[in-house]
């Protein structure tokens, strides 16, 4: 059985980059292969109980090892921390045959001197993760803490995997590492949801605008993602100004929603900016048909699925020079690239594509997308772990 370890509930509404990865890894997982999930409950009398549970109609195994709350709300005590200490309660009811998937590499420590194999993904770009300017990790304080811990740790992976080049290049630098050891490992939009299937006629267009409340004649930006200090929203209030004719729809939840929301009012900007709050990915889907631009201001990602799923449907983007995104992006052809992170440029980007759209492709942007596919990615993984 293959076991991905992390702190969240595959039931559940947890935003964010590395719950979403996990649901489409399990969404393409080979059947009959086992898979399962030791994660977290809402419901504190299932901690320490497996369960079978069905996540994209597929039967995994399921140990919550952790009762929360709340999935997102940040918490007075770290949740990796409490997590960790859950891990080390409940490890003797993990079967020894199992293939431990680590979500972080933290999760190898309550997991020491188990006899199971382990597997660690980086789901982060390491150089920026501990950059106190564009990091918020605790270990941003004390990165040669972090490094001497993780040379540690490495000695007990398996083998290693990253979606993000840069930490595959930080491992190297950084540590003594066999080449074997580290891999790249890119990961995909989920083409079987976010396929474009056609133009839409007016009247298919209106319903998805009058769904939404959309019901205007502007621009739509679209931003996506869980709503922290990591995804930069702030810097959204400074651009949305200097791109005329235009609304940005936000879509996500997250701690800072309060906050970005109460800024937003004082700032008056309740007629550029709309917060919709978490959705489907089927309502994401709709979404993008109403979109012009897809836009990223985030100051750390290890590869954005988001960017990936909006040029699966043709949409063209804006972005940060986070994560993959400068192997992704094609200068003027799917989209740009910024230098930093000043909204002066941002916008100049957004204004480039929003008075130029013939010139972008619907096809060739698509076609950028289908390089990043599951199909190569998740055999791969599985091959390094010998399932």
């Amino acid at each position: 059985m293959l076991l991905f370890v992390w702190q969240f509930d595959p039931r559940g509404n947890k935003l964010g980059g590395v719950g979403k990865y996990i649901l489409s890894f399990l969404k393409c997982f080979p059947t009959p292969k086992r898979v399962g999930v030791l994660g977290v409950t809402t419901i504190a009398t299932e901690v320490g109980h497996w369960k079978k549970i069905k996540v994209h109609g597929k039967e995994i195994d399921f140990l919550p090892i952790c009762h929360i709350k709340n999935e997102n709300v940040k918490q007075l005590v770290p949740l990796a921390l409490k997590f960790s200490f859950a891990f080390l309660r409940y490890r003797k009811k993990i079967p020894k045959d199992a293939c431990l998937f680590h979500q972080r590499l933290e999760y190898i420590i309550p997991s020491l001197y188990m006899k199971n194999k382990q597997y660690s993904m980086i789901h982060f770009d390491l150089y920026q993760y501990l950059d106190g300017r564009n990091g918020e990790s605790y270990w941003r304080k004390a990165p040669w803490i972090f490094n001497r811990l993780i040379s540690y740790l490495l000695k007990h992976s398996e083998k290693v995997f990253s979606v993000n080049s840069n930490s595959v290049q930080y491992l190297n630098d950084n540590f003594a590492l066999s080449p074997e050891l580290i891999h790249f490992a890119p990961t995909w939009s989920d083409q079987s949801i976010f396929k474009y299937d056609g133009s839409l006629g007016h009247d298919d267009l209106n319903k998805i605008k009058q769904k939404f409340g959309l019901v205007f004649n502007s621009n739509i930006i679209l931003v996506i993602g869980r709503l922290n200090k990591q995804k930069n929203i702030e810097l959204i209030y400074e651009l949305v100004a200097k791109v005329p004719n235009t609304k940005v729809v936000i879509v996500g939840d997250g701690p800072s929603k309060k906050e970005l929301i109460n800024k937003m009012d004082a700032m008056k900007l309740n007629d550029k900016i709309i917060f919709l709050g978490k959705l489907t990915q089927q309502e994401i889907k709709e979404l993008f048909y109403l979109a012009s631009v897809y836009l990223s201001t985030s100051k750390t990602e290890g590869m954005s699925v988001a960017l990936l799923e909006s040029l699966s449907m043709g949409v063209p983007v804006v972005t940060t020079p986070t994560g993959e995104s400068k192997a992704i992006i094609s200068t003027g052809v799917n989209g740009f690239v910024s230098s930093g992170w000043e909204a002066d440029e941002l916008s100049k980007f957004i204004n480039e594509i929003l008075n130029n759209k013939e010139q972008y492709d619907k096809e060739k942007i698509i076609k950028s997308a289908n390089r990043w596919s599951s199909d190569k990615t998740i055999p791969k993984i599985l091959n390094e772990m010998d399932l």
